[in-house]
């Protein structure tokens, strides 16, 4: 592999990596005819992103062993592109090449005045990460600015970890999604409801209820943001992943996600530790959903009590109780009656 990469797409290239060092801890590398892939999926497999980097992407693309597979840790690809502070205004390439014995990638970033900088990354052997998922089978989709959708997590806490996205054919309201042990604790309810002549572009073919991690949406709004490129949120129904698609001419970014089956169980739930699966068919997930029916109405629904508060109603009940019942005492019998007034 010995590609080229001119200046003013460094520093695209350099905010994708970071876009997919938020999803994962390795990147896997895979080197076609007619563009290079960058892939990283987490731990879970519950959040994949895919960056297609087109041969007009570089000044020039040779590939001379199709299909060349391999891994790189992702703190190793970030510090290859961390900033180089005034230099990055005056660098003029990057050349990729790819040596063995060992087995090891090599940039070289050039500057004017001939300054040379040559990092290179030893390669793990790595599997292709393959997601079977045919984004044509979503029937709805919301389209807009990265400035909307960064406006909409303006609403939300940093410790919100899930959002819940319910679409009509006239409006989308968006809610962070909290759990019922916390609720009372630390919870803040949000709600943003945003009309469909808000979006660029809007179609739903049934009114859905969806709830997914809100760590791969930041980072697919961060990457539109940083890019000023536009978004489009394609899903379909709860349990079905929804995609996210981050594109121009030259590149895109393709970002899978889990949605929930059920409003009972949270999608972070997730903290024993699960090995990467290589291949993982999306389309397998079409279990019919069991979700309670409820209005559409712009009102937040109260969450559940916490159970720590009931805790605290246990050991305490005393506190809570009256003080005094009026049952106690015969008020209408006089015990004792009035003394006499003091006469001189």
């Amino acid at each position: 592999m010995n590609c080229t990469i001119p200046g003013p797409n460094i520093k695209v290239l350099s905010k994708l990596i970071n876009a997919l060092s938020k999803i994962g801890d390795d990147v896997y590398v895979e080197a076609k005819k007619d563009y290079l892939s960058l892939k990283s999926v987490n731990m879970t497999t519950t959040a994949y992103c895919t960056v297609h980097l087109r041969d007009t992407f570089f000044s020039s693309y040779e590939v001379s062993q199709i299909d060349l597979q391999c891994r790189i840790p992702v703190k190793g690809m970030l510090s290859v592109f961390k900033s180089f502070s005034h230099k990055d205004k005056k660098m003029e390439f990057c050349k990729i090449e790819l040596e063995e014995d060992p087995v090891k990638i090599v940039f070289r970033f050039k500057y004017k005045h001939d300054v040379m900088v040559v990092r290179a990354l030893f390669l793990s052997d790595g599997e292709a990460v393959n997601i079977v998922y045919n984004k044509d089978n979503n029937t709805s989709y919301l389209g807009a600015t990265a400035q909307l959708f960064g406006q909409v997590l303006c609403n939300f806490q940093l410790h919100d970890d899930d959002m819940s996205l319910d679409v009509t054919s006239q409006r989308a309201l968006i809610r962070n999604y909290i759990t019922g042990d916390t609720a009372v604790t630390k919870g803040v309810r949000s709600q943003i409801t945003l009309m469909a002549g808000e979006f660029s572009s809007f179609k739903i073919t049934r009114d859905t209820n969806i709830t997914f991690s809100l760590k791969p949406f930041r980072a697919a709004v961060s990457l539109a943001e940083t890019t000023t490129l536009g978004m489009l949120l394609n899903f379909d129904a709860p349990g079905r992943p929804a995609l996210i698609e981050v594109k121009n001419p030259t590149f895109e970014v393709n970002f899978v996600i889990a949605t929930l089956k059920s409003n009972d169980v949270p999608s972070t739930l997730t903290s024993s530790a699960v090995p990467i699966m290589n291949d993982v068919n999306w389309e397998d997930f079409t279990d019919p959903m069991d979700l309670p029916e409820k209005e559409n109405g712009d009102v937040i629904t109260r969450s559940p009590e916490s159970t720590h508060s009931t805790k605290i109603r246990r050991i305490f009940g005393r506190c809570y109780e009256d003080t005094f019942h009026p049952q106690m005492a015969d008020l209408g019998e006089v015990l004792a009656p009035d003394s006499d007034p003091d006469t001189d």
